[in-house]
């Protein structure tokens, strides 16, 4: 039977159930000290001192940029497909499989290029070609076509390159954040 689009959060509402109570009840815990109790106040002392740091900033703000890139596509998208190109909510799945698929092939690239090419490599490979895929996006929407491939297909590529380059940005600010790399996780 047809539930609509409410079946879909439905659906994942019951999975997402069944999965924390398997995890509450059959998962056991992985520490096995005593935990700690986490002080708010050290956790925001740590995040100034974090924030104090250029070799941690560079990278946690490389990997605001890139995912608020992603947050936005993500989200302006759907608004884009069906008003801005007039096209079906049926429709819009298909092309954002587009950009689903430069993720995969990311991964992908990933675990069999991110050994020899470093934190750094990787982040001076993806960084620069996410920027210049955004702004030829922009000129191909612009300039050449309007069409929907026009839009998401640079935009895989944005998403390619980003995804490239985040994990390296983000191994580098928790190395950089030393002693403090939980909170550089969390503030990353």
């Amino acid at each position: 039977a047809y539930t609509g689009w409410r079946g879909n959060f439905a659906a994942m509402a019951i999975a997402s159930g069944i999965t924390l109570v398997m995890l509450a009840f059959f998962a056991p815990e992985t520490i096995k000290s005593r935990r700690r109790r986490i002080r708010v106040d050290i956790v925001l002392n740590n995040f100034g001192r974090l924030i104090k740091l250029p070799e941690f900033t560079k990278y946690a703000v490389y990997g605001a940029v890139a995912n608020g890139t992603f947050f936005a596509f993500l989200s302006s998208a759907p608004f884009v497909t069906t008003d801005v190109f007039g096209l079906s909510e049926a429709a819009f799945g298909p092309y954002f499989s587009i950009v689903t698929i430069g993720f995969v092939i990311s991964s992908i690239f990933v675990f069999r290029r991110g050994d020899r090419m470093g934190n750094l490599g990787l982040i001076e490979f993806g960084a620069p070609l996410a920027l210049i895929a955004s702004i030829a996006s922009l000129f191909i929407l612009w300039q050449v076509s309007w069409h929907p491939l026009a839009y998401f297909l640079p935009l895989a590529a944005v998403a390619f390159f980003n995804s490239t380059a985040i994990g390296g940005a983000q191994a580098e600010s928790i190395a950089a954040a030393g002693e403090n790399a939980g909170s550089g996780s969390s503030l990353f």
